[in-house]
């Protein structure tokens, strides 16, 4: 059968499209231009600003909200023929997709650091929706001028790949899930060895592995120091003669058996091949569709921020796991036939969230809500089945609770005061003034913060905005489909509010904390991205449905041409933004530099020595290597001089002593050191 289709309409659809590239386009390079302007000619066209009373700031906020408001009303036209349900959701679902549609523009880079692209990838900011705008446009011209052959090119996709688009499981969604996990293990892998070095890069993570290396021996905590001005990092704690990490244990008790194991690295590539299963699971649990859990399992594979954070020693690859194995058996719960199978699921459920809280508490929390929310407005059991529901799920949580109350005790003395409040003493949550800081603060110093409710609010647009960016790497909006889903138009369920609730539940308890950054990603969103690839598949899915129609020769012709913008993507992805990331996982990212790390490996021949290293990201390098007894190996400890380092060096008798520092014969900032044997070198 040819494929017919509505000339008229179709030179609209080009029409509106064309309107929206060219607008957007407009915007853009007017920004371009206006990052480009030198200080005099930026002065020159303020003074021509202030005799309009229009400050160049507020221009800026103007023709910004002017790209907002023109591309919304063009996209709103695209699909406003098919604005038919009438329902109170339709006038509530264009105000998520207004604010994914904002995430795309760098706002709270404006009001953070007075700059709307201070990093090189936020240029692609700009051009995400000339882009988006272009693809529309070519996407409408192919099926107007192409019809015929992309309908072909889909009846071909379909007898190859039907198994791909059926609602059901299939037998080979098994190999599927295995070539999948195999990927998730071993890119990871391969990065954390080849470009990471194999070594923790940030505070963060240094801090865990060395909790881990403790929870390995069997303990709680270390013995301090006898001298602790040698060995005091970062989120490292010394109190009351006790030596341990200020973050909460969950992660690194995981970490421990890889130590004990003898291979540490492989435990967040386990637990990134782990979550391909578990998503493609919750996928077909809230959508019953198995074509959107393959699709959710597979954008998770191809994922750089997944591949990214499952490289280095950082928490979140375990909180998605135990996050999303709650939602597994918290939802499962709803539908068990008998009160038994209910008891063990919520029981379950209580135990998977007491292990995130274990390992990031926040993260949980945000989970919790919208959980219990949920469970408040759709449980249809009686009032008996709620409170055994409950009461399953708290004794579930009993035991990670009991632990962390008895860890608090352990380490602070106090079972109601973690090792995070006691060094800050204050949590950092909330708005006004906490004990905190933007730098690096040793224990007792903490510096105070003033965090507003627009400071959230940026920090949050500015997770979302990273999201944009490093969930896919596509030349468009990487929420461009999750937004899509949320049209006027559009079929949702009630599960598609869930994922978006639960995914916006946790930015908006991050706006409560000051700090913000882009660790392998926006790492404060990386647990919620189940849900944003489930939205993801499902906008897919809605927006296929809604461009084929009825006519089954127009939906081939639609799904070859998804599969081609798919395809185009995922290379300009590899080709761009995979590049770009992965030439930024190189040995010294985040300061702390793989060559000293090395120098050390390769340069010591002796069981025990004692080592002065002279660089303090040189030092965040070596730690791992730091047995926290400090009895035996590489006692690895900060140079002062060498007058105070004979405090260190008396504790010692007959070890050998070594001197890691910069090659002064180098050219400046070298990345080449020396290792050199004691006497210690005289200026």
């Amino acid at each position: 059968m040819n494929l017919t289709l509505n000339s008229q309409h179709s030179n609209h659809t080009i029409q509106k499209a064309a309107l929206f590239f060219a607008v957007s386009l407009a915007i853009a390079g007017l920004l371009f231009v206006n990052s480009k302007l030198s200080a005099e000619q930026l002065a020159r066209v303020s003074s021509v600003l202030l005799t309009i009373r229009m400050l160049q700031s507020n221009l800026i906020g103007l023709l910004l909200a002017i790209d907002v408001a023109i591309s919304t009303i063009v996209l709103l036209c695209l699909v406003q023929k098919n604005f038919q349900q009438k329902s109170y959701l339709n006038f509530i679902a264009p105000l998520p997709f207004l604010l994914l549609f904002l995430t795309t523009l760098p706002l709270g880079n404006r009001y953070k650091y007075h700059a709307l692209f201070y990093e090189n990838w936020m240029w692609l900011c700009a051009a995400w929706i000339p882009a988006l705008g272009l693809l529309v446009c070519l996407c409408a011209w192919a099926l107007q001028s192409r019809g015929a052959a992309l309908q072909r090119l889909g009846e071909r996709l379909e007898r190859a790949w039907g198994w791909m688009l059926s609602a059901e499981t299939q037998r080979a969604d098994r190999a599927l899930l295995a070539g999948l996990c195999v990927i998730a293990f071993s890119a990871p892998l391969v990065f954390n060895q080849v470009l990471l070095g194999g070594i923790p890069h940030i505070h963060d993570s240094i801090s865990q592995y060395f909790q881990a290396k403790i929870f390995a021996r069997g303990h709680l905590y270390a013995p301090a120091p006898a001298h602790p001005e040698f060995f005091e990092r970062v989120y490292i704690m010394m109190d009351q003669g006790r030596w341990y990490s200020i973050f909460p244990p969950g992660f690194a008790l995981l970490l421990s058996i890889g130590i004990r194991m003898g291979a540490p690295a492989l435990v967040n590539p386990l637990l990134t091949a782990f979550a391909v299963p578990l998503i493609f699971a919750l996928a077909l649990r809230v959508t019953r569709s198995a074509a959107i859990a393959r699709a959710a399992a597979a954008l998770f594979t191809l994922s750089p921020f997944s591949m990214m954070m499952g490289a280095g020693y950082m928490n979140h690859p375990a909180c998605l796991v135990w996050s999303t194995l709650f939602f597994l058996a918290y939802l499962s719960a709803f539908e068990a036939n008998n009160a038994r199978r209910m008891t063990a699921l919520a029981a379950a459920a209580g135990f998977c969230f007491g292990m995130a809280t274990l390992t990031r508490p926040v993260t949980a929390l945000a989970f919790l809500i919208v959980a219990l929310v949920w469970w408040a407005l759709q449980w249809r059991g009686g009032w008996r089945n709620r409170a055994l529901c409950l009461a399953a799920f708290i004794a579930g949580g009993l035991p990670c609770g009991a632990f962390q109350f008895y860890y608090n005790h352990a380490t602070t003395g106090s079972a109601l005061l973690s090792p995070y409040q006691e060094q800050y003493n204050d949590i950092p949550l909330g708005f006004g003034e906490t004990g905190w800081g933007p730098e690096d603060v040793l224990p007792g110093k903490p510096n105070v913060v003033h965090h507003t409710v627009l400071q959230g609010l940026s920090n949050s647009l500015c997770n979302l905005n990273g999201l944009n960016y490093w969930l896919f790497g596509w030349p468009i909006p990487s929420l461009t489909l999750a937004a899509a889903l949320f049209l006027p138009g559009m079929r949702r369920t009630r599960f598609d509010w869930f994922c978006l609730a639960a995914a916006l539940s946790q930015s908006a308890s991050y706006s409560l904390f000051f700090y913000q950054d882009y660790c392998f990603g926006p790492r404060f969103l990386y647990e919620t991205m189940p849900f944003w690839l489930i939205l993801s598949a499902r906008g897919a899915s809605e927006t296929i449905s809604l461009v084929s129609g009825s006519g089954a020769a127009r939906r081939s012709a639609v799904r070859a041409l998804s599969a081609i913008a798919l395809a185009f993507c995922f290379v300009m992805a590899f080709s761009t933004t995979w590049v770009e990331r992965l030439a930024d996982l190189d040995d010294e990212y985040w300061g702390a530099r793989e060559q000293a790390y090395q120098t050390l490996k390769n340069g010591l021949h002796e069981k025990n020595a004692l080592v002065f290293v002279e660089y303090d990201y040189d030092y965040y390098a070596v730690f791992p290597l730091l047995d926290p007894w400090l009895k035996s190996g590489w006692i690895v400890a900060l140079d002062f001089s060498p007058d105070r380092n004979q405090a260190l060096i008396r504790e010692y008798p007959g070890w050998p002593v070594y001197y890691l520092h910069l090659d002064p014969k180098a050219p400046r900032y070298t990345t080449v050191t020396i290792l050199e044997k004691y006497p210690y070198p005289t200026p």
